[in-house]
């Protein structure tokens, strides 16, 4: 099997870094802990604990809390906590140490990760059976020692790292296309060439409330970016960037290609030709741009042998904007946009 470059791990580890840092901050995972306490300190006053059997909590535990002064509610996962606010229930899966896959098993709930995302709700039955799997290891970890404050923080930014890391395994090539497509979109925001850009939802989001930092969240929840020219890029896949001139004429096409493994190379390389394909059948004059992270050298030669791919970039040149190749790109995106001239 070939050989990974040392360029390629070193680009692996951009990408996670970068990856981990957007997760963190759009999964609401920093600032977590200070919103539940926060919330949980007020309403505590108000939950009945005398059933907390049924929520699986023991009761030696439960009075090792008590006796050490400390407020239960933020200890221990009260049903109703769940079914009124669903933020909490990542707070609660965190601090017990359960990833997401653990807590659907423990508990029989399978929409754990839609509970969490407000995307369903979270019926009084489900929160029991939730709660009774979380107050089960609080009480195992609680029968041991208490945590301090900033052990419990480090607990839970311990579960979400590990929960973030099991995501990373799928989403490479994801991440790539992200930051591509995030960097392209903060160049044409710095000349203040945007005008709007579309969600996926159908959401206009002009360009006065769009930020680098909004950039860094919402990039991969785009559909398109329309530009001040009338030209308009598109974001799908097959291929991950359309660029479409203000008279409605496709003029480029770019795929990007993360992935690392040398083995899957000329499968991507393949997948790659097929969105070009379908790039140069709308427009025979279109510019077949690729980036990718690895680019074996078998793969070289195939590329070298091909007449339908225009240019190519290795990933980790645009990012780092390494002989100023990542300017070159940018360049060529917002020429075929028709923002610079030729």
């Amino acid at each position: 099997m070939p050989k990974v470059p040392p360029e390629v791990i070193v680009e692996q580890y951009e990408l996670r870094a970068t990856f981990f840092s957007n997760r963190l901050e759009k999964s609401e995972f920093v600032g977590l802990l200070e919103f539940a306490w926060h919330n949980l300190n007020q309403i505590g006053i108000e939950l009945n604990w005398d059933s907390r059997s049924e929520f699986g909590v023991k009761d030696e535990a439960f009075q090792s809390i008590v006796n050490s002064g400390l407020e239960p509610a933020l200890y221990f996962c009260h049903p109703n906590v769940l079914s009124s606010n669903f933020r909490l229930l990542s707070y609660f899966r965190c601090i017990s140490t359960f990833s997401q896959k653990g807590l659907k098993s423990v508990s029989g709930v399978s929409s754990v990760e839609k509970i969490e995302t407000g995307k369903r709700q979270c019926s009084p039955d489900l929160s029991k059976r939730l709660a009774h799997a979380l107050n089960g290891n609080l009480s195992a970890m609680y029968s041991i020692s208490i945590p301090s404050d900033e052990k419990l923080k480090g607990i839970m930014y311990a579960t979400a790292g590990t929960t973030i890391d099991g995501s990373w395994r799928n989403a490479i090539g994801v991440e790539g296309e992200r930051v591509i497509r995030s960097l392209f979109l903060k160049e044409a925001l710095k000349h203040s060439e945007i005008s709007h850009v579309t969600q996926k939802d159908g959401v206009l989001v002009p360009a006065a409330n769009i930020t680098d930092t909004w950039l860094d969240n919402y990039t991969n929840d785009l559909q398109s970016a329309s530009f001040v020219n009338g030209s308009l890029a598109m974001f799908a896949s097959e291929p991950d960037i359309t660029l479409v001139n203000s008279d409605g004429n496709v003029t480029a096409g770019v795929e990007i290609k993360a992935g690392i493994d040398p083995a899957g190379a000329l499968e991507r390389l393949g997948a790659m030709m097929k969105s070009f394909e379908n790039i140069l059948l709308k427009s025979a004059n279109a510019e077949t741009i690729l980036v990718a992270t690895c680019i074996t050298e078998e793969v070289e030669a195939r590329l070298s042998e091909m007449k339908g791919v225009t240019r190519t970039f290795v990933l980790t040149e645009i990012v780092q904007n390494r002989k100023g190749r990542g300017t070159k790109f940018m360049t060529i995106l917002r020429r075929n946009l028709g923002l610079v001239a030729n």
